[in-house]
This record gives structure tokens, C-alpha cells and sequence, in this order.
């Protein structure tokens, strides 16, 4: 650090700093001596930067106790302010030197003396999602009965915002990440945090190897058991909304819808299967395909996509469930207010939340443990729109 010895001048009267207390950043003002790093040299360079520029230091007070509670307390006067011939550049380069901002938080002091910040972060690809939203809540309720504090960042399904999403929490110095689902995630990014040996936990989104600890849902088995009850009241053609399978949850749900139609003795080639990213093209094509291959069921397979089946129905002039039956994965706020009522296959997103937190508690107590993948049971609500009216006139 910039220091100099107990008497030279800028020492004060009372003589209880060594060092030079006008050049003092204020974590050393206050004592938290823990915190001093590189950004203290920083604040005393803006202090010598500050003096040359104007010949007066940031603060002056006859005691260096008075002195010490001005650096901690209160904003120097802007150099140009004293001198109006400063370049305004120069004059932000020692502002922001100087800022107090940084070097007063309490957290961080905590985190430099014992390695930890008692902080999570969590990255999800849409939090207005309504699964995801259930999700943060359950996250946010777990940490917080563990007293830990949780930052959320977005990555609006875009890898390299992800990236971004992950260094800036990571540069909060968050003990661990979860990681929600993704369609354009970056596997190099997994890889990166493994060597790194980052405490990772991902939360519905699965990884190739299972190297990493992961919760998610039995979505390959609740398709399944969705479409077997809806081939066992007739269905024998079906429109699938799937979705982006680069999103590991939705190609389980694929699957799932396969592993039912076979299991029917049913033609794989007679069934309409909508995949891509573009939710308007689904719908478009859904709108299209519906009256061509005389679907008498259709099945969204996220809350997005049902949004997009759900107006293909409607330009189709189709009515649920008189004319189709409909479902959907995960669901809608406030689903009683749809006439009909949906048949939803729940997620339990709060309890994963809950889950990933406990997964990430562990991971951080014991950092060489075997990963584990936990999955959750999904309900299927059957209600209105899979009721069987009008299927008899819909069969070959």
C-alpha cells in the first residue's frame, strides 16, 4: 500500500494510524483490515491523483479521528468543483478511484475471512415462466431457511448471455451456482465449472454423463402415462407440440410420447410431431396439420407451446374437447380460469427448487461426494379438455 511513517505529514495530531489516514481507503479507515487488497491501492492512487490535480487532499481534518470518520462517511468535493480547468475525464478516472462503493460491504468482509458469502446463484433461462417462477420460489425459500442469500440472473435461452450470467455471480464470489434448464446452453460452460470445481447443482437440465449433481422430473414416464390414458379412451392421432429438444426435459417428454404410442400398437408415421424453437412456427404448423391428419388430441409439452397449440386450435375453429382433446406439461397459473379446464401434467418446480438447494448444502459440506440425480414425480391433473365428448366421430 501508499504509507508513510507515523509523524510525516498527513499523520494527524493524535497520532492512532500508522500510515497516512488521508490517503487511507475506507476499509482501513474502519479498521476492517481483512478486506485490503488491490482496490486499497486504488483509492490511494486516486487520493495522490486528487492532490496533484487540485493541490488539496480529498479530506483534511486537524484529528485523525475526525479524519478517519470523514473518509468513511462523507464524498469529497468534486476536483472540478475547486478547479474548473480539469478535463471532466480525468476528473471520473478520480472519482471513481475514490468511490466509496465496494469497499464497505460487510458481506464481503465476512467472505474474505472465512471463504464463504453465505450466497447461491441461480441462472434460469425465463423466470416469467410459470414453472420457472415456481421454481426461483422454491430456491429462494430454501436458502433463505439455510440463511443463505440468492442472486438470480437470466439467460433468455442465449448461451453467451448464460456465460456472462455465470462469470458475473461467480464474480460476487457466490459459494455455488444452480443451473436451470436451457435450450442454447453451452456445454463447454458445464465443462469449465467441473475444472474449476465449481459446487454446481442443475435444476431440471440434464448433463450427458450425470457428473454433476441434478434434479429433475419423471418426464419420460408421465408422457407416457398421458398418452396411454388418452390412447385408452381412443386416441389414435395425436399432435405433439415438443418443442426445442435441445432442451433435455423436452426430449424426455419425446420420448415418453413414443415409448406410449408403441406400447399402443400404434403408427409413429400417423402422429403429427412438432419440434424447433420458433413457438409461431409450431403454431402455424400445428394449425395446419391439425385438419390434415385428424388429430383428436393434441399435447403441449411445455406452457409456451401450450399457449401457441392453444391459438392453432383456435384458428383451426376447433373446440376442446367436442372437436380434440388437450393437454399440457407444467401449466398455467391460475388454471381454473380456462373453460375448459386443462388436463396439465404438474411439474412439482417448487419442490425441485427445494431440492436443488439441499443438493447444493450438501455438495458445498462434502466436495468430493459421489453427484446425485434426483427426480420427482409429476401428477396428471385430468380434467375437462381430455374428456372424451364427440371422439366416436373422430375414429376410422
Amino acid at each position: 500500500g501508499i504509507a508513510r511513517a507515523l509523524r510525516s505529514r498527513g499523520g494527524g495530531t493524535d497520532g492512532v494510524v500508522v500510515g497516512t489516514p488521508d490517503l487511507m481507503a475506507p476499509e482501513q479507515a474502519a479498521g476492517r483490515t481483512w478486506e485490503v487488497d488491490v482496490r486499497t491501492d486504488v483509492y490511494a492512487l486516486g487520493g495522490i491523483l486528487y492532490e496533484l490535480w487540485t493541490e488539496k487532499r480529498p479530506f483534511h481534518a486537524k484529528k485523525t479521528s475526525k479524519l478517519l470518520k470523514k473518509i468513511q462517511e462523507e464524498d469529497p468535493l468534486p476536483p472540478r468543483q475547486i478547479d474548473p480547468t480539469i478535463n471532466p475525464d480525468m476528473e471520473a478516472i478520480i472519482l471513481k478511484a475514490i468511490e466509496k462503493t465496494g469497499y464497505r460491504q460487510d458481506v464481503l468482509a465476512r467472505s474474505l475471512r472465512r471463504s464463504k458469502t453465505d450466497s447461491i446463484g441461480l441462472v434460469v433461462s425465463d423466470a416469467g415462466e410459470p414453472a420457472f417462477a415456481e421454481m426461483v420460489h422454491g430456491v429462494e425459500q430454501a436458502a433463505a431457511e439455510r440463511g443463505l442469500t440468492l442472486l438470480l440472473a437470466s439467460s433468455g435461452e442465449d448461451a453467451g448471455r448464460e456465460q456472462r450470467a455465470v462469470q458475473t455471480l461467480l464474480n460476487r464470489r457466490v459459494d455455488g451456482l444452480i443451473l436451470a434448464r436451457a435450450a442454447n446452453s453451452d456445454h463447454d460452460l458445464l465443462a469449465g465449472l467441473q475444472r474449476e470445481k465449481t459446487p454446481v447443482v442443475l435444476l431440471d437440465r440434464l448433463y450427458r454423463d450425470q457428473s454433476l449433481d441434478q434434479v429433475g422430473a419423471d418426464n419420460r414416464e408421465s408422457m407416457r402415462a398421458l398418452v396411454a390414458h388418452l390412447a385408452g379412451q381412443g386416441h389414435a392421432r395425436f399432435a405433439v407440440a415438443a418443442g426445442d429438444t435441445r432442451v433435455p426435459t423436452l426430449t424426455e417428454r419425446l420420448r415418453g410420447f413414443f415409448d406410449a404410442i408403441d406400447e399402443a400398437g400404434l403408427r409413429r408415421a400417423d402422429q403429427l410431431v412438432l419440434a424447433g424453437a420458433s413457438h409461431s412456427d409450431i403454431e402455424d404448423s400445428l394449425a395446419e396439420g391439425l385438419s390434415e391428419r385428424s388429430c383428436t388430441a393434441v399435447i403441449a409439452a411445455s406452457t409456451p407451446l401450450a399457449v401457441a397449440a392453444l391459438r392453432a386450435l383456435e384458428r383451426s375453429g376447433l373446440a376442446t374437447p367436442a372437436d380434440v382433446a388437450f393437454a399440457t406439461f407444467d401449466g398455467f397459473n391460475h388454471p381454473d380460469m380456462f373453460r375448459p379446464r386443462l388436463t396439465t401434467v404438474r411439474q412439482p418446480a417448487f419442490d425441485m427448487g427445494v431440492a436443488a438447494v439441499r443438493l447444493l448444502v450438501e455438495r458445498l459440506g462434502s466436495p468430493t461426494a459421489v453427484p446425485q440425480s434426483v427426480r420427482l414425480h409429476q401428477a396428471i391433473e385430468y380434467r375437462d379438455s381430455t374428456e372424451a365428448y364427440g371422439l366416436d366421430r373422430h375414429r376410422p
